[in-house]
């Protein structure tokens, strides 16, 4: 093999991990949308979102994930969880599962993969919403297709906000 020649040969790309994180987050939304790869988008979601997520606790804001535990934990359902058994056991709990090796290569796993990827779609479009204030056509024809197909999702957001609104 000449390593040499592939070496130089090879497609060099310059980006930054915003501009990362923007492609994966379009190509998620391509898979889901396009080619119903749920599972694909999930992982390139959920890693735009760990890239997001990350800058933003650095720049000492709240990223998505966090806003969501603290929503979740006033569910009743949710209420005795810690946050660490939230994250791990509900809302990171595909993404674990797709990124390390849980002793068995053979060992099914059954999961509500299109739903876990719109979850995963949301809150890396809502930390890169908290970044910047760009907005790809790839996420607005994400959130038309959800308003299309989930518009209660809608109705439950402005409700809530409406709430915050009402209660500081």
């Amino acid at each position: 093999m000449d390593l040499e020649r592939i070496v130089k040969q090879a497609n060099i790309e310059i980006f930054t991990s915003l501009e990362a994180a923007e492609r994966q987050i379009d190509r998620a939304i391509s898979l889901f949308l396009e080619e119903h790869d749920y599972l694909c988008a999930i992982t390139l979601a959920c890693a735009a979102d760990g890239i997001l997520g990350e800058a933003l606790i650095a720049q000492e804001k709240e990223p998505m994930i966090n806003l969501m535990k603290t929503e979740l934990q006033d569910i009743h359902f949710f209420s005795d969880l810690s946050a660490k058994e939230l994250s791990d056991q509900h809302l990171n709990r595909i993404r674990n599962l797709l990124k390390h090796y849980s002793g068995d290569l053979h060992a099914t796993i059954e999961h509500a993969t299109d739903f876990e990827a719109i979850s995963a779609i949301i809150r890396a479009v809502g930390n890169l919403g908290f970044v910047t204030e760009n907005v790809s056509q790839k996420t607005i024809e994400f959130f038309a297709w959800l308003k299309q197909n989930y518009p209660e999702i809608f109705v439950e957001v402005a409700k809530y906000e409406q709430q915050r609104q009402d209660h500081p």
